[in-house]
């Protein structure tokens, strides 16, 4: 559990690094660290966690953090001339 938010919270500020993001991907991060976790005493969980992991974390994101809301894009990308 520790590994996923680790990697999420190192992650995600590298694609738009603002405190939000930080905030967002540690809570997300424990989240779907709690259901890898749960997902190894469910059998039937291991099996649907591709599919229920991703939904979950969408409707936290948007429901709870209002993630269609938040300043910025999808990517913060440098401009680069030719």
């Amino acid at each position: 559990m520790i590994g996923v938010v680790l990697f999420a919270a190192g992650f995600a500020p590298s694609a738009q690094a603002t405190w939000r993001e930080v905030w967002s991907s540690l809570l997300l991060g424990a989240v779907m660290g709690l259901l890898f976790v749960l997902a190894d005493q469910i059998g039937p969980l291991r099996t649907l966690l591709p599919i229920v992991g991703p939904i979950v974390i969408g409707i936290i994101a948007f429901a709870g953090l209002h993630a269609h809301r938040a300043p910025g894009g999808p990517m913060a990308m440098a401009s680069t001339s030719r």
